[in-house]
């Protein structure tokens, strides 16, 4: 019977996407909280999740029955981790992923609700520029991180990229880095779900001149811890939002 149970709660949830499993879950570890979830749901099938979900756990605990989602939901995720390494620059006979201006536009316009992107150096690229700008366009909330020279006297690139795109814009002050140091750090997150991190600056010739090499990895746990290493870097006074001369 409990094998039925936890079969028949993996199938009613197989289509809804991690986070309402999530919230489902969460739901079912407090009292009351399916029936509350329900009535605030606004999509008709999370409330229709919602009745069959109460009607496969009569019987059962709701702890019981949160921790089979949440099982469901660390399998699915589990089965998603992928680690891929991409190229830029001269191919070979090994197969390869290829790092190239257009698969990091595919990978910010799957944001839905942030991208962080960090660069030593980084270009306004039209391509990346416009998918950032749909981005926006989709609620997706950016944060651009790159480097300065009024931070780093031997940086001489662009002070600023995709300026007209909305975003928080953190920058590296002199006075909180050791002496000659760079910001030098290339990386991608979207949604705290997938990463991309590797030696590629945010422009044309890194990808599509260049060697480079970089590894994408799809594994919420890396991701978010990415993002929360940027998080506390704010929070510590390491990196610092970026005031824009009017």
């Amino acid at each position: 019977m409990t094998n039925e149970i936890c079969d028949r709660l993996v199938r009613i949830v197989g289509e809804l996407p991690d986070r309402d499993i999530a919230r489902l879950a969460a739901a079912l570890q407090v009292t009351g909280g399916l029936a509350r979830l329900r009535s605030q749901a606004t999509s008709p099938i999370v409330r229709s999740v919602c009745d069959e979900v109460r009607q496969a756990v009569a019987g059962t605990s709701d702890s019981f029955a949160a921790g089979v989602l949440l099982g469901a939901l660390g399998a699915r995720q589990l089965q998603r981790q992928t680690v891929d390494v991409v190229w830029s620059g001269p191919a070979s006979c090994m197969k390869t992923s290829r790092l190239t201006s257009a698969a990091v536009v595919d990978l910010v316009d799957q944001a839905e609700s942030e991208i962080l992107l960090m660069s030593y150096v980084m270009h306004d690229e039209p391509g990346l520029a416009a998918a950032l700008e749909r981005g926006v366009s989709r609620g997706v909330e950016i944060t651009l991180v790159n480097e300065r020279p009024t931070d780093n006297p031997a940086f001489h690139g662009p002070v600023t990229a995709f300026a007209h795109v909305p975003a928080r814009r953190l920058r590296w002050p002199s006075d909180r880095r050791p002496i000659a140091a760079s910001l030098h750090a290339k990386v991608l997150v979207v949604d705290r779900e997938l990463a991309l991190v590797g030696s590629a600056n945010v422009t044309s010739s890194a990808v599509a001149r260049n060697l480079e090499c970089g590894v994408l990895v799809r594994d919420p746990i890396v991701a978010r811890d990415i993002a929360l290493h940027v998080d506390d870097l704010v929070r510590l006074g390491e990196l610092v939002p970026e005031v824009r001369s009017t």
